[in-house]
């Protein structure tokens, strides 16, 4: 059993309004069922169940991070125990009930704010939702994969758009938060579609999304489409192009992007190659980075004529805005001929915008 680091979703916690703590556990791809791209072809059972972890790894995760669960800062008041990777739903009941008690277990304890849990949405209304919140299932994560019925038809069935407006209502009124997995770049899938796809998406309002760009892994289904059937992944370009306008639909709902860009080493079970597709390392911050310069430029043909430029900004968006190597300053002022390119970082402003300042 690996465990490894898992990303942490923007979603705020009442009770801090900072983001939760997590204690990461890898449930391994293999039984989830045809809908997944990331599971094998062909899975044996029981080599699924040796590699299936029980709640022993609970404990050595929990042990792993207990530091970062501990300080007197109420870190213990916004941590999640998460087992993420394949669907809950997938599991053997005796698997499932194993992982759950010992989560429940630590939650009674008080050692954790809650579990968060993968689920599928085919499994999503067969389990009991009810009896997994009353036992510290505290935020569900759907692999919904996209939003358009062409492409959702070979990975689950066309109507998967309309069980995933269903489960985030249910989830809504179970007071359970909820994200969603978007995957790019699927076969039948399109730039138009994608976009159109987060649209619709972030309509629903949704807790937080991950943009998680289809990728060929070695030992996956996604590998046989790539070998067998002929498709073909974006280019990283594309995908840059794609999460970025994706991005900027879920920006403009206010619907928290927690990811972008899957890391098989961190994200599955023993990292399959990555043999085609858009992988980086830093995904998020080259699409970042050319959302800021797109929006720098805009600022700067606004101020064109002016012997100087001011670009106000979160502070925590600087690096976005510098892009690799100051890219961007370095643009503006070869293109413009700015004396001057002022950065001000302004708290008050909302993360991931950029205005001109007025000062000329």
């Amino acid at each position: 059993m690996t465990l490894s680091p898992a990303a942490t979703p923007a979603s705020r916690t009442p009770a801090t309004g900072r983001p939760p703590e997590i204690v990461p556990l890898v449930i391994p791809h293999g039984l989830c069922g045809s809908w997944c791209p990331l599971c094998p072809p062909v899975m044996d059972a029981a080599n699924f169940e040796a590699m299936m972890a029980g709640p022993a790894d609970v404990r050595a995760a929990m042990e792993r991070y207990a530091p970062r669960t501990r300080r007197d800062d109420g870190a213990t008041e916004r941590t999640l125990l998460s087992f993420y990777g394949g669907s809950m739903a997938s599991l053997s009941h005796r698997s499932r009930s194993s992982l759950l008690d010992a989560g429940e277990r630590e939650f009674r304890s008080s050692r954790i704010a809650g579990m968060r849990v993968v689920c599928d949405l085919t499994g999503l209304f067969r389990v009991p939702l009810d009896e997994w919140r009353v036992r510290g299932v505290r935020s569900l994560e759907v692999p919904l994969l996209s939003m358009h019925p062409a492409v959702c038809e070979g990975w689950g069935g066309a109507d998967l758009p309309e069980r995933a407006e269903r489960a985030v209502q249910k989830a809504h009124w179970l007071d359970l938060e909820i994200g969603i997995q978007l995957m790019p770049g699927l076969p039948g899938d399109s730039h138009a579609r994608s976009v159109a796809g987060a649209r619709a998406l972030a309509d629903l309002r949704p807790s937080y999304v991950r943009i998680l760009p289809a990728l060929v892994l070695e030992g996956t289904r996604l590998e046989h489409w790539w070998r067998e059937l002929g498709w073909v992944p974006m280019s990283l370009a594309q995908a840059e192009d794609t999460c970025g306008a994706m991005l900027n639909e879920f920006r403009a709902a206010n619907v928290p992007v927690a990811r972008i860009g899957l890391q098989p080493e961190f994200d599955l079970l023993r990292g399959p190659r990555v043999l085609d597709g858009p992988y980086h390392p830093s995904l998020r911050h080259r699409v970042e980075s050319r959302r800021f310069r797109e929006m720098a430029l805009n600022c700067a043909r606004q101020q064109a004529f002016q012997r100087s430029l001011e670009l106000l900004f979160h502070p925590a968006d600087e690096s976005y805005l510098r892009g690799a190597g100051n890219k961007t300053l370095i643009e503006l002022r070869r293109r413009f001929r700015f004396e001057i390119v002022r950065l001000s970082p302004d708290r008050s402003l909302p993360r991931g915008t950029l205005v001109a300042g007025r000062r000329s």
